[in-house]
């Protein structure tokens, strides 16, 4: 028996599983290990958060065995989807891209939009998040036209996600700003999109619109923000969003709620988008609160994960920010040490076409001359 809660007194999901062999499953009937595997499934939607990755994980596999043994393709690809985005949580792109794989060749053999569509949403996410842009642009297209061929009523959200994280590499998040003011305008109550728009505002220098919209998450000390899918993706925008407004009570709160998953890489959801490591976050925060130590962990550690997901745009954004942590700290030898990073970051950047970095870190380059 396996027992799995939230830890929310208003869900408790308990799912018994007999260890039986994968062809023994077929002798119970088909409505019974429906039954189970719907169960699994379930348990998974509802209890989806960042405390339960190993559980997740481990539920993937069960399900996996389950649909094989009795032949069913939708639940089989559920399983490999829970263990994509397990996997690339954990920073493992080797298996996350074995899972996409399989995931893959299913969906190409029974060529049913339906199942051709997660695939090729997360083929635009790994896609950006490695630096090719062009391509990732190509399958969010591509992902868009077959979520919109089977009705999906989150196409242009999951769409307008991946955008704009491709935008924010290309220095060109100016274009999303309209998208995620319409969708805070229809969905006020959710905190991710807010934490979104705040994020934008914050990136195009717009500080009184970055601060109203961070208030009204963060002035009820963030209660609003639950432990779903999306709870590491609001609290790595609204970190950027807090760092920039130099808010140090707010910085505190949110190093401590995001420490615990510094060795994650947050994803969007169902692995429709990737916004690189925790730890590049946490390098931030720390800058703020001038934990200048605790901030080059991070940063080295962000650049050890990036690595691992074979991410040259994140490791260019943990050159640029370690670069300005150490132009803050002014240390004996940090300002020829950040003038390394910066030359590095900008022509790594610049050879991706990731003017989102490459942009900002020669402009600090100038003003370090400058001085």
């Amino acid at each position: 028996m396996t027992r799995r809660t939230t830890g929310d007194s208003h869900v408790e999901v308990v799912v018994r599983v007999q260890p039986v062999a994968p062809a023994a499953l077929v002798g119970f009937g088909l409505g019974p290990v429906l039954v189970l595997v719907n169960c699994l499934w379930c348990w998974f939607l509802a209890t989806w958060s960042p405390d339960n990755l190993q559980q997740r994980l481990e539920t993937g596999a069960e399900i996996l065995v389950i649909s094989r043994a009795i032949g069913n393709t939708g639940y089989e690809l559920d399983g490999h989807n829970m263990r994509i985005i397990g996997h690339l949580e954990a920073a493992d792109l080797n298996a996350c891209e074995q899972e996409l794989d399989a995931s893959t060749r299913i969906a190409e053999k029974w060529r049913d939009p339906y199942y051709q569509r997660d695939p090729a949403a997360t083929r635009a996410a790994l896609a950006t998040l490695q630096g090719r842009f062009e391509e990732g642009e190509r399958w969010a297209h591509r992902a868009l036209a077959l979520n919109q061929r089977v009705g999906d009523p989150d196409s242009a959200s999951i769409f307008g996600v991946q955008l704009a994280l491709l935008r924010w590499e290309q220095g060109r998040l100016s274009e999303i700003e309209s998208f995620a003011k319409g969708f805070v305008d229809e969905y006020p109550t959710i905190p991710s999109w807010r934490a979104s728009l705040a994020w934008i505002c914050r990136e195009l220098g717009k500080e009184s619109e970055a601060r109203r919209e961070f208030e009204v998450i963060a002035g009820t000390e963030f209660s609003s923000l639950r432990k779903d899918n999306s709870y590491l993706l609001a609290l790595a925008l609204l970190s950027n969003v807090a760092a920039f407004l130099r808010d140090p009570a707010r910085i505190e709160m949110l190093y401590g709620m995001l420490s615990p998953y510094s060795d994650r890489a947050i994803v969007v959801t169902s692995a429709i988008g990737c916004a690189g490591p925790v730890s590049l976050y946490l390098g931030i925060l720390a800058t703020a609160l001038e934990q200048w130590s605790d901030a080059e962990q991070h940063f080295a550690k962000a650049g050890e994960i990036a690595q691992r997901l074979g991410s040259q745009p994140f490791h260019n954004r943990a050159k640029y920010e370690h670069a300005r942590m150490l132009l803050a700290r002014n240390s004996d030898g940090d300002r020829e040490a950040a003038q390394s990073l910066l030359e590095r970051a900008i022509s790594d950047a610049r050879s991706i076409g990731q003017d989102g970095v490459a942009v900002k870190a020669a402009a600090l380059q100038r003003q370090v001359a400058a001085n």
